[in-house]
């Protein structure tokens, strides 16, 4: 049986404006292990998720005798962590979650894949964690991708998936509010050329691919 692969935190002082500094590096680790996407807390800390040991889910004796090994990393100047998963609604949030976006406030928002698709958010070690939304399975990438995620500065709360952007309501809804969702990730709709400005939702978009919210409220993506 293999052995877990092993990962060491640098810590130390952050380098200076232009110099890098490795602060996680793994032993013995498989093919595909990695450091996922992160999240930046208002206080400067960062929180990744990483994979030490994926599984190929074509090889039989894999999925039959190892267990993958995801979790997620709390970064600081001075300490490196595992982030505690938190139980939100009876049901404790799976190691594969994906960190997507943090707020002014120091809450970690935290979307967890299939079968559960949905947005959770909460200070890390803390007992205020909740459900943000639910996202309905055609509206959630596909591969397996995680939404784009962004908090404005009121707190406002937008998701991007495949070809529609939404504002996250405060009944815990998606309502659309640019592009128009067709789509089926080969046939990728071309916005028409026409007059503008005009309303958000009047044209297809090409794939979400990012999105972003300024702080004077204005919301941009790519797509």
């Amino acid at each position: 049986e293999r052995e877990p692969a092993a990962a060491t935190c640098g810590l130390g002082p952050l380098p200076a404006p232009g110099e890098t500094r490795t602060v996680l590096e793994g032993d013995d680790l498989r093919e595909g292990a990695s450091i996922g996407v992160g999240a930046v807390l208002a206080d400067g800390s960062v929180v990744v998720s990483y994979d030490l040991n994926p599984i190929d889910e074509d090889d039989a004796e894999q999925m039959a005798t190892e267990k993958p090994e995801p979790g997620l990393l709390h970064l600081r100047e001075d300490s490196c962590e595992d982030v505690p998963l938190p139980t939100v609604d009876d049901l404790t949030v799976a190691a594969d979650a994906v960190p997507v976006a943090a707020d002014d406030e120091g809450r970690l928002y935290l979307f967890e894949g299939w079968p559960v698709l949905r947005l959770v958010r909460g200070t890390p070690s803390a007992d205020d964690w909740e459900t943000v939304v639910v996202l309905p399975s055609p509206s959630v990438r596909s591969f397996g991708y995680a939404p784009d995620v962004s908090v404005g500065p009121t707190g406002e709360i937008f998701v991007g998936t495949d070809f529609l952007v939404s504002r996250v309501t405060a009944t815990g809804d998606l309502e659309p509010i640019i592009g128009t969702g067709e789509g089926d990730g080969r046939n990728r709709p071309l916005p028409g050329t026409g007059t503008f400005p005009r309303a958000g939702t009047s044209a297809p978009l090409t794939r979400v691919t990012g999105i972003a919210a300024t702080p004077s409220g204005t919301l941009v993506l790519t797509s």
